[in-house]
């Protein structure tokens, strides 16, 4: 039998979430809820996207900052008082406050990091418009462990690459974006874009001190490019996260302000206070469509299966069809939302899930061995662990993870130059594509490599593929599962 023991030692290297216990209604309808902040309320609001009904309201201060944060557990939810500065933490069972962090400037970005250890909280510092400052809190203790200023720059909302490496940081009082380093938290790139206001012409009042500004960062799922959006010029640029080079840039709305990329990688939305959405092409960002918002749009962000966009306006959620580009639904919420949890949730779906897997006589997948490299991936499901011998079951978190065993074989070259959890993605029969999030190494070595390839739970319908990508002289290698006649089942 196969042993899988090392997965103990994984717990002491691998940053994993236990298993979420949600509300009832959340566990038997298998659904994650959308949290957003209604800024001139003070309020939060919890959406049903099942429904599209708003579930409850939550008053967290005078006013409310504009971001918002999910743990990736389910159990917690990140806002801000914009009144007090803090950072106030919801529970998400009890829909009550459990704490408030003091910190020591404004509150206006909120992002958490992807193992969801911590939660990066930006805002500008007191009577200083262009200086602004990031606190870094320990989600475990709740204590504020580092405040970082990256200088000349207010912090407006930011994103972390997918790998949790980097913080992308945009400023709305500079024409720059900055890049900070999470694990040494200093400063390791400040990214010059576009152009000041042109002499002799007044800036709106989003373009501050004649400056472009930029709002908003998002990131392609496999990390390799980085969109900023400027509301003064309504720029958007691509920017190359390994050479921090820029590499195009396009029009999008009139005073754009929110940016996000599809869950497939393929489209890049931009919300525009203008009133509309603005479809480009994520690789050539040529433009695809513009989608009418009425008064004006905030925030972006798509459902886990990538069929719905989420865009908060004046006073309602806009729920479109990302197929057809039309209004499908509103949600009436509090006064000017704006950024959605959903925006930085890689992929979650709760206990209670039903999901369709492969019988164990069908489990185990092996290529042709193209290039001098062979691939073997087995699909680790509930029936396969009850076969094997596994210390540490529970950090496989199967209930909200689909995962896969990979070994790679081969004479000659160096295996160990391939990053897998880049090179990896999932499709199901929907067109969905979904990235694997972290690549978790039993045995590594340059001819003989296995680990866990791990990915956001979905539900695949009748077939899914893993695909591996770029291995060798092999473009594509593909894993295929035909589950057309297994019934789905809960975990």
């Amino acid at each position: 039998m196969i042993r899988l023991a090392v997965l103990t030692a994984l717990a002491s290297i691998v940053a994993l979430v236990q298993p979420a216990q949600l509300p009832a209604v959340a566990q038997e309808a298998g659904l994650s809820y959308i949290y957003l902040p209604n800024a001139a309320d003070g309020t939060i609001s919890i959406i049903d996207p099942t429904s599209n009904q708003v579930l409850s309201t939550i008053p967290i201060g005078e006013k409310a900052a504009h971001g918002i944060a999910a743990g990736p557990d389910g159990r917690t939810v990140y806002a801000g008082d914009a009144g007090t500065n803090e950072l106030v933490v919801l529970d998400v069972a009890s829909g009550t406050i459990t704490t408030r962090i003091p910190l020591t400037h404004g509150v206006h970005g909120i992002d958490i990091s992807p193992d969801g250890r911590y939660v990066w909280v930006g805002g500008r510092v007191a009577d200083f418009d262009w200086l602004g400052a990031v606190s870094v809190i320990n989600t475990g203790t709740n204590q504020v462990e580092a405040v970082i200023s990256p200088g000349l720059g207010s912090a407006s909302h930011f994103a972390f690459t997918p790998d949790g490496r980097q913080v992308w940081i945009a400023s709305t009082t500079t024409n720059l974006v900055w890049v900070i380093d999470t694990t040494s938290r200093q400063i390791a790139a400040v990214i010059p874009l576009g152009q000041g206001t042109p002499a002799g012409e007044a800036a709106t009042p989003e373009g501050e001190k004649g400056l472009i500004g930029f709002n908003e960062v998002a990131f392609a799922p496999d990390g390799g490019l980085a969109y900023a959006i400027s509301p003064e010029s309504g720029q958007v640029y691509a920017i190359e996260t390994a050479t921090y080079q820029v590499g195009g840039s396009a029009q999008a709305g009139e005073r754009a302000h929110g940016i996000t990329v599809t869950r497939d990688g393929r489209e890049v939305w931009t919300a525009n206070r203008s009133g509309t959405v603005t479809v480009l092409d994520a690789a050539s960002l040529a433009l695809l469509a513009t989608i009418p918002m009425g008064e004006y749009a905030n925030h972006i962000a798509f459902s886990l299966d990538n069929r719905l966009a989420y865009v908060t306006r004046s006073g309602d959620v806009a729920v479109v069809d990302t197929t057809t580009r039309e209004v499908v639904a509103t949600i009436p919420v509090g006064n000017e939302p704006h950024e959605l949890s959903l925006e930085d949730q890689i992929g979650f779906t709760p206990v209670g899930s039903r999901v369709r897997f492969p019988p164990m006589t069908e489990l185990t997948r092996r290529d042709r061995g193209q290039g001098g490299v062979t691939v073997e991936a087995i699909w680790i499901t509930p029936d396969y662990l009850a076969t094997v011998e596994v210390s540490g079951v529970e950090l496989l978190e199967l209930d909200r993870n689909l995962i896969f065993l990979v070994r790679l074989d081969t004479h000659a070259g160096d295996l160990l130059q391939y990053n897998l959890a880049q090179l990896a993605i999932l499709r199901d029969e929907r067109g969905g594509v979904y990235q694997a999030l972290a690549w978790e190494g039993l045995s590594e070595d340059s001819h003989h490599r296995s680990g866990l390839l791990r990915f956001p739970m979905v539900e695949p319908g009748a077939a899914l593929e893993l695909v591996v990508r770029n291995i060798a002289r092999a473009d594509e290698r593909v894993f295929s599962w035909d589950l057309s006649d297994q019934a789905s089942r809960p975990f």
